[in-house]
């Protein structure tokens, strides 16, 4: 970096004295005072073992030495000024790494329509991907290992974060959409499904995950502020195989609004309903893009969060 310094410096100088015809007015030009371009000019002339400049008494002239030198200099500041151009201007130029993290079940849906508009504007940045349960990645995240984690969160306060919203997802019960007990949920308003309270369902079998998840977490938790017992449980470590056996008649479903959205299978076969503690209550999750604190973020990590928020929106937009 030194090295490079005193190069731009010392063809900025010659430019300059060349350009203005004297020592004063070049001095004068690039801010620095005439004893001290003086100098410097002498000690370049001592380096290069020649004379560049020629003094005629009025002005200061290039030496046929000191043209070729200034020629060179156009030269060499021509590509360096590109250069600078082409690394503030092109993506393309940058390299880097990005670590993401989220959770197994959020991934395939979140990450690859994101990472692949990512990918179309950085094409030299490296894509590291962690899947893991929200705890392990919040730690990884806190040591250094992970740049951006995207779970509900933060889980713990021990850390020190920066959220950024992304998206606000609701937790809903699905039933089989010839299910009796439809006649007997409740709309409000313009809400985007009917309420439904869990005494209306008191025989039924629930189809959990197993504890761990988050959805399994909330369901305990509705549970446990119903004071509610499930008559009959089934349960599964995956939320796809949940629902499908919710749609297979095997039971009924707590499932996040965003496993929902633009799935066929489970539009066509199952009904979503609302469920809180309270008549008319609505439960729900905010899911952030969180990065520590003291983080410096790059260009290409600033570009990240932008695409992953904009993907966000579309994607619940027709919710």
């Amino acid at each position: 970096k030194g090295s490079a310094s005193v190069l731009l410096k010392e063809l900025n100088y010659i430019l300059a004295i060349e350009k203005y015809g004297t020592i004063t007015k070049a001095a004068e030009h690039l801010y620095i005072s005439q004893p001290a371009l003086s100098k410097y000019i002498k000690t370049l002339e001592e380096t290069l073992d020649t004379n560049l400049l020629e003094n005629t008494g009025r002005s200061i002239i290039l030496t046929d030495a000191g043209k070729h030198y200034a020629k060179a200099a156009r030269k060499m500041m021509e590509i360096y000024e590109t250069m600078s151009r082409n690394l503030l201007n092109s993506d393309n130029m940058i390299h880097g790494t990005l670590r993401i993290g989220t959770s197994f079940t959020r991934s395939p849906l979140l990450l690859p329509e994101t990472l692949a508009r990512f990918r179309q504007k950085y094409p030299n940045v490296e894509l590291l991907l962690f899947e893991e349960n929200s705890y392990n990645l919040e730690t990884q995240l806190a040591s250094g290992l992970i740049d951006f984690v995207i779970a509900k969160g933060p889980v713990t306060n021990i850390y020190k974060f920066t959220a950024l919203p992304l998206f606000r997802e609701e937790f809903l019960l699905g039933l089989p959409k010839d299910h009796p007990v439809k006649e007997r949920a409740v709309r409000s308003g313009d809400a985007a499904h009917p309420w439904l309270g869990l005494q209306e369902v008191l025989n039924e079998c629930f189809i959990l995950l197993k504890p761990g998840h988050h959805t399994r977490f909330m369901a305990d938790q509705f549970f446990a502020q119903s004071q509610f017992v499930p008559a009959k449980t089934i349960v599964t470590a995956n939320i796809e195989t949940a629902l499908r056996m919710a749609v297979a008649g095997l039971g009924i479903v707590f499932v996040p609004s965003f496993f929902t959205i633009g799935n066929a299978c489970h539009q066509s076969k199952l009904d979503f309903y609302s469920v809180g503690a309270h008549p008319l209550q609505r439960t729900y999750t905010e899911f952030s893009i969180m990065y520590r604190q003291e983080t410096h973020l790059t260009k290409y990590a600033k570009e990240f969060i932008r695409i992953m928020q904009d993907y966000c929106r579309e994607f619940f937009a027709g919710e």
